[in-house]
């Protein structure tokens, strides 16, 4: 009977036991000492502040257009994803995103009239709704690539249609707060389609094409609660660009997933404390370019670009384990060229 003391069980409602550690999960039971101690140290005792892992998808080009709907997907589950809301106007095409355990943020863009923009807009990640302005980036952008820690994320290379311009600048923002854009540093050589992860401490670009067009294969980093230019990382196992848009890292490795330097399925990781050439790591479901990724600090996420045809389709892999991607679900809309962060990637732990 100790089950059912304060009315809130009755004796005819079985008991449910909480799936994992997060904060929203529920467990249908009164549970004594012995038991809470038991499903703790399985880590399946829900921990006020623990909220679940959540990657947001924002943005895109979809078969009518420009898209500014953002989904979001629980990481520790699989499954579809859900509407979160509307990015602000019509700028969602190529932008590039970085996040806090709290706030998305996301930079640049193109919009309905091929036009770059400088706006940065931001959204609350544990809630839904529509972006919100964060303020302006120092040069006005897309086709870069954003990383970021708990406090600062950096935006780094992209290409300007008023200018017909590759640049290599870094901007960054302190994501608590709103306000514009500062300038970090500078890439090695101005770029686009470029791809970026970070940990606590690190980010690192990769590939892309630089000013005189060139696909290249190089990769480069900074430490981010500094500021200044890159230092060349290492090499990517080949000249690679359009590689999935967004951090997906576990802290200690990070993720460069697909690409469309000869279409390829490719996912290659990097251990971000240490400098070094990429190692492969396995493959994605298909070809995949123009995609978005994000992680937990275990699970890297996939989705969206081209796989064979614009898709919809989500994959992921344990990024502590070597191995090839399984299917997750599917987004609301087919697109490609947009980006994903999440309130638990590996810069984040």
């Amino acid at each position: 009977m100790a089950r059912y003391l304060g009315g809130l069980l009755t004796a005819d409602e079985s008991q449910v036991l909480p799936s994992d550690n997060y904060e929203n999960t529920s467990g249908n039971a009164v549970f004594t000492s012995d038991e809470q101690y038991l499903l703790n140290i399985s880590n399946r005792w829900p921990t006020p502040g623990n909220a679940a892992p959540r990657g947001v998808f924002a943005g895109g080009y979809g078969g009518s257009g420009i898209s500014n709907v953002m989904d979001y997907i629980n990481i520790a589950s699989t499954g579809n994803a859900v509407d979160f809301g509307d990015l602000l106007g019509s700028a969602g095409y190529q932008l590039a995103a970085a996040a806090s355990t709290t706030r998305g943020v996301f930079f640049g863009g193109q919009d309905s009239s091929d036009t770059s923009t400088n706006v940065i807009q931001y959204i609350t990640i544990a809630s839904t709704g529509n972006g919100s302005d964060f303020g302006d980036l120092t040069v006005a952008r897309h086709q870069g690539a954003a990383c970021s820690s708990t406090t600062r994320g950096c935006f780094g290379g992209g290409f300007a249609s008023s200018f017909g311009a590759r640049f290599n600048v870094i901007d960054y923002v302190t994501i608590a707060s709103e306000g514009n854009a500062t300038d970090f540093g500078d890439l090695v050589s101005a770029g686009r389609y470029i791809s970026a992860t970070s940990s606590t401490t690190r980010g690192v670009w990769g590939g892309g094409d630089n000013s005189s067009g060139t696909v290249v294969n190089t990769m480069q980093y900074v430490t981010i609660a500094s500021t200044g230019n890159t230092t060349d990382f290492g090499d990517l196992l080949s000249t690679q660009y359009q590689m999935a848009n967004g951090v997906c890292s576990s802290g200690t490795r990070g993720l460069f997933l697909g690409g469309n330097s000869s279409p390829t399925n490719v996912i290659q990781y990097i251990t971000i404390a240490s400098t070094g050439n990429a190692t492969d790591f396995g493959d994605l479901l298909s070809t995949s370019y123009q995609n978005e990724a994000t992680s937990s600090s275990t699970r890297g996420i996939e989705g969206a670009g081209f796989q064979g045809g614009l898709s919809n389709v989500i994959q992921y892999v344990t990024i502590a384990s070597l191995g090839n991607a399984t299917d997750f679900g599917d987004l609301t809309v087919s697109r490609y060229a947009g980006s994903a962060c999440s309130n638990a990637q590996g810069g984040l732990s």
